[in-house]
């Protein structure tokens, strides 16, 4: 991800049961819009969506280099005018000046979006109701996932190159798992390759939305391993195929330790990576090296951050 992505722009503007309301998007296709006029600031219009009781918002607005999400992909955006469609995407505002830099930056935005679902439709909201948006974009929409997809399929290639291929450096590996944080649980955290306290505490915030997505724990994201988020871990386990979020705060909290799972998913699925980055882990910690993150792996992995 070379964009800069911004987190501090929190709209609520979402939901339909009843409305301002989390969850209910149920992710099948993009749908790119243009957000109004030339000459409009990115900040203002990020400030604009995020307004009290308003009545639009997005997933995401776009300009060369900057991305600001403004609310998790499983809520349901007010960006596209027609309920189904509001219920099953994710809305993309883009500066509608269109420079190559705001339109590589949304190739680069929907490639991650690519690797977190899957290749999906790109749709301009003019094909949905009676607008000119997206504008400019509109003649692009299939460069947009041509590209895309090029680039996300190259990253998941990257990955499963051999071992002679030039492995990240540690450095490197604290990096991901610092941007899947900021990502996850919006950790606002330094994306500097250290492993620091701010960096812990991620990753335990990681563990706790895991948990509250998968099992309905009902937890403070707080970043603290007290003795609710104790209880709350309880004996669960995850392995080899299965899809959940307690397995992306695997992926997080092993790329945070310098082990490379090859790849991070919202949700995650356990995959081939992820079990070969586990047994290692496991056998450099003397636990028994099954590939199954139990009991005794999830506190072992967990006592790293605590």
């Amino acid at each position: 991800m070379s964009y800069q992505l911004i987190t501090s722009y929190v709209s609520n503007n979402c939901g339909y049961n009843p409305h301002y309301s989390h969850g209910g998007n149920s992710v099948r296709e993009i749908i790119i819009h243009h957000w109004g006029v030339d000459g409009q600031s990115f900040s203002d219009v990020c400030s604009w969506l995020c307004r009290k009781n308003g009545n639009s918002s997005a997933h995401y607005v776009v300009e060369s280099g900057k991305v600001a999400r403004l609310m998790p992909e499983k809520d349901c955006a007010w960006h596209a005018g027609n309920r189904y469609v509001n219920m099953h995407s994710i809305g993309i505002e883009c500066r509608p000046e269109m420079s190559a830099g705001d339109l590589q930056t949304v190739i680069e935005l929907v490639a991650d979006i690519f690797r977190r679902y899957g290749v999906l439709p790109i749709r301009g909201h003019k094909d949905v109701a009676s607008t000119d948006c997206p504008g400019r974009y509109y003649s692009h929409l299939s460069e947009i996932k041509a590209k895309a997809t090029a680039l996300a399929k190259g990253s998941a290639a990257a990955a499963a190159t051999s071992t002679a291929t030039a492995q990240p450096s540690g450095s490197d590996l604290i990096k991901t798992a610092q941007r899947a944080a900021n990502y996850f649980v919006a950790a606002r955290l330094d994306v500097d390759g250290i492993r620091g306290p701010l960096t812990n505490a991620g990753v335990i915030k990681c563990l706790q939305k895991a948990m509250n997505n998968d099992y309905a724990s009902g937890l403070a994201v707080d970043g603290i391993y007290g003795p609710l988020t104790q209880k709350a871990l309880g004996n669960h386990y995850v392995r080899r195929n299965e899809r959940q979020y307690m397995v992306t705060f695997v992926e997080i909290a092993l790329y945070a330790l310098n082990y490379n799972p090859n790849g991070i998913e919202y949700p995650g699925e356990f995959g081939a990576g992820l079990e070969a980055a586990v047994r290692k882990f496991q056998k450099n910690n003397r636990l028994a090296v099954d590939g199954i993150v139990g009991y005794n792996t999830y506190r072992k992995l967990i006592s790293k951050f605590v």
